[in-house]
């Protein structure tokens, strides 16, 4: 069976190997901080580019509402939110939907430090989003 191709998957596939990588060293039971601090160092491992505590702006029918401060955004394409729930739940999955539908960005990535990993992947294609610019 062929593999299935998503925007950005060869990053998002990267970003995944790296999610794993860390939790398989640190666990769970960590502070959010130390996760995203693991996950830029093993993302820099991987060869990609990556920002922590990046600002992105919000739009609303084409105006500026201003920014809020992701987990890690990389290679400017991809969100990355970080959670540390015991399971990841439906608002954690809604709030980086609606953070890529009122972005520039398209494809998110929430990974969940819990007792178990978990990760889900969000997309907002641009054609559905609101005129951004």
């Amino acid at each position: 069976m062929p593999e299935i191709k998503y925007l950005h998957s060869e990053i998002t596939k990267q970003i995944l190997q790296a999610f794993y990588q860390v939790y398989n060293n640190l666990g769970y039971c960590f502070d959010k901080l130390m996760y995203i601090k693991a996950m830029v160092t093993e993302l820099k491992v991987h060869e990609l580019r990556c920002e922590a505590h990046k600002n992105i702006t919000i739009f609303y029918n084409a105006h500026d509402l201003g920014d809020i401060i992701t987990d890690i955004i990389v290679e400017s394409k991809i969100l990355i939110k970080i959670e540390t729930k015991d399971k990841i739940d439906l608002d954690s999955g809604r709030v980086l939907y609606n953070y890529l539908h009122a972005s520039e960005l398209e494809v998110g990535l929430l990974l969940n430090f819990g007792k178990m990993p978990e990760q889900n992947r969000k997309f907002c294609a641009s054609a559905t989003k609101q005129n951004l610019s």
